[in-house]
């Protein structure tokens, strides 16, 4: 009886695994332009307001398909729209829907601030994530990095060439903001033994934003 058993478990096993791949295929159906994942990778901002919008006001934020993969969950899905430089209206409507998010720490030891400093996000996403999370302007990443050593080393190189405010005038307010929130952060070093003014100088960062540091 044992192997007749182990047969039935194994059918069922992909039977319920039929079943979540269909139920999966559905909510991509209802959700016009894919899950909420993919709506974020092609930075169609107004589609995930809209159906983010849709859902609550229906009380079915549950029912939202975020990732097909699961890789993408309500615990970093911040983190990942950060990586896209979502606009600060998007960073709000996620931040209330899944509020865990804010907070969340990734495999990296990484908050969303963390994203967002390194991929060059606006200033005032930076400010909202700082009153969502105040301690998150000193939190070191597993590399010992603060949010202030990503803008030294990547804000520059990841900011949207097409934005409407210039680099030079983006970065040195995301400084301000950071070092208002974590003035120790600037002088903190990482796991390699570099602080964010090191990393700012290897990255040739404008003299300004150095000294602004």
């Amino acid at each position: 009886m044992g192997p007749i058993l182990n047969i039935e478990n194994m059918e069922m096993v992909k039977s319920l695994r039929r079943s979540r791949v269909e139920s999966r295929r559905m909510d991509i159906q209802q959700h016009p332009g894919g899950t909420l994942s993919r709506l974020i990778c092609k930075q169609n901002w107004p589609r995930v307001e809209r159906l983010i919008e849709s859902l609550r006001k229906s009380n079915s934020i549950g029912a939202i398909q975020i990732d097909e993969r699961c890789i993408i969950s309500p615990e970093n899905i911040l983190h990942f729209a950060c990586r896209f430089r979502a606009p600060l209206a998007t960073m709000q409507l996620l931040a209330a829907v899944f509020p865990r998010s804010a907070s969340h720490v990734d495999g990296f030891g990484r908050v969303a601030l963390h994203i967002a400093a390194k991929y060059g996000a606006m200033p005032e996403v930076v400010e909202f994530l700082i009153i969502e999370n105040p301690k998150s302007a000193c939190i070191q990443d597993n590399s010992g990095k603060t949010p202030m050593h990503y803008v030294g080393e990547f804000y520059g190189r990841y900011y949207d060439p097409n934005a409407e405010i210039p680099l030079k005038k983006s970065i040195l307010r995301v400084i301000e903001v950071l070092k208002i929130a974590a003035p120790k952060s600037v002088i903190l070093e990482d796991c390699n033994g570099y602080n964010a003014i090191e990393l700012a100088l290897e990255s040739n960062a404008d003299m300004k934003v150095i000294n602004s540091m």
